[in-house]
C-alpha cells in the first residue's frame, strides 16, 4: 500500500502522543486546540494506533477545517471511518469513506479495496451492526447511477470482505472494469484486473481467470512474473495444460518474482506445481527443487519437498 508523505510522516511524530495515551492523559490530548493539519493529526494518530477510534473524533474533525488539499481531507476521512463506527453514526462513516475513494489521487485501486476506504468501512459496520444500513446505501444509489464507482468499490468489498461471496464480488468488479475500460482518459488499474481475476478463479472459472491474469501482466510490468505464474496455475484449472504450460514457461522467460523471499518459494512452487500438472518432469523438479531452497519455514519447506519428490518419479 502506498501512503503520502504526510501520513507518513505524522505516523512516525504519532508516537509521542502514544506515550500521552499510555500515561492516562488521553483526555487532556483530546480538548487540545490545535493550530495546524499536522498538529491535530498527529493528535489523532496517538489514538488510532492504539485503536481508540472513539478519541480520534475531535483532532480529526480539527484536521478537516486545517487541511490545505484534498488529498489531506482524504488521509482524514480515512481514519474517520472508524472514528465514525465507534461514536455510531453510520452516515458519516459512509460519507467519509466516499470522500477518500473519491480523493486519493494517484492510489491504486488494491488500495481502494483493501486495505483501505472500502475495506475499511466494510470492516467497521461488519463489527458494528451496520452492515445492512451500509449495503441499502451502497445499493440504492447504484439503482440511481449504475457508473457511481464509489458504490461499486464498496460493494465489491463488502462481498469480499463481510459476506465471502466472489460470485458477488466478480458482479461489482466487473462492472467496475467496464467502467474503466470505457474510460480512455485514464489508464485500466491493473489491480482492479487482478482482484476480478481472483474472484473469477474463486468461482472456480479458470479461462476467465487465467485470460485476466495475462492481462494484469501486461499492464503491470512490476509484476508481470507473478501474473504469469497465477495465469499458468488458472490454466491448470482449467484443464488447459498447454496453455499452463507456455504460460508458465512465459513467467520463467522474465524471470522469478524478487520481492521478497517469501514470494520468490511460492513463485517457483507455483511454476514447479503448473508444470508438475502438465508431467514436465524436468521443468517441474527444477523449480520445485528452488521452492524446497527459497525458504525457511518447515512447513512450506515439507509441503514442496512432498511436490519435488513426486516429480521426481515422474518417467524423464
Amino acid at each position: 500500500m502506498v501512503r503520502s508523505n504526510t501520513v507518513l510522516v505524522l505516523m512516525a511524530a504519532g508516537s509521542l502522543l502514544s506515550q500521552v495515551v499510555q500515561s492516562g492523559r488521553a483526555d487532556d490530548a483530546v480538548a487540545t486546540d490545535y493550530d495546524t493539519f499536522d498538529q491535530a493529526v498527529e493528535s489523532a494518530l496517538g489514538f488510532y494506533r492504539v485503536r481508540n477510534y472513539g478519541a480520534c473524533k475531535v483532532p480529526l474533525e480539527a484536521a478537516l477545517e486545517l487541511a490545505s488539499s484534498d488529498q489531506k481531507r482524504a488521509d482524514v476521512h480515512l481514519m474517520l471511518i472508524n472514528a465514525y463506527a465507534e461514536t455510531g453514526d453510520a452516515e458519516k462513516m459512509c460519507v467519509s469513506a466516499d470522500f477518500a475513494i473519491e480523493n486519493m489521487k494517484g492510489r491504486s485501486s488494491i488500495f481502494l479495496l483493501h486495505p483501505g476506504p472500502a475495506s475499511t468501512l466494510a470492516r467497521a459496520a461488519g463489527r458494528k451492526g451496520k452492515v445492512r444500513f451500509v449495503k441499502e446505501r451502497y445499493q440504492k444509489q447504484l439503482e440511481d447511477d449504475p457508473q457511481n464507482v464509489p458504490a461499486l468499490v464498496i460493494l465489491s468489498s463488502l462481498a469480499s470482505d463481510v459476506d465471502r461471496d466472489p460470485v458477488l464480488q466478480v458482479k461489482y468488479l466487473q462492472q467496475l472494469l467496464d467502467i474503466q475500460d470505457k474510460n480512455t482518459d485514464l489508464p485500466v488499474d491493473p489491480k482492479v484486473v487482478t482482484d476480478l481475476a481472483r474472484a473469477y478463479a474463486r468461482t472456480k472459472d479458470g479461462p476467465k481467470a487465467a485470460v485476466l491474469f495475462e492481462r494484469a501482466a501486461e499492464l503491470d510490468e512490476a509484476q508481470k512474473t507473478h501474473h504469469l505464474k497465477d495465469a499458468a496455475k488458472a490454466w491448470v484449472d482449467a484443464g488447459e495444460m498447454d496453455k499452463a504450460v507456455a504460460t508458465a514457461r512465459k513467467a520463467v522467460e522474465v524471470g522469478p518474482d524478487t520481492r521478497s523471499e517469501l514470494l520468490t518459494h511460492f513463485w517457483h512452487r507455483g511454476i514447479g506445481q503448473v508444470f508438475l500438472a502438465a508431467k514436465k518432469r524436468d521443468e517441474a523438479v527444477e523449480h520445485l527443487q528452488k521452492a524446497v531452497e527459497t525458504t525457511k519455514i518447515d512447513g512450506y519447506k515439507k509441503d514442496s519437498q512432498a511436490e519435488l519428490d513426486e516429480a521426481k518419479r515422474l518417467p524423464k
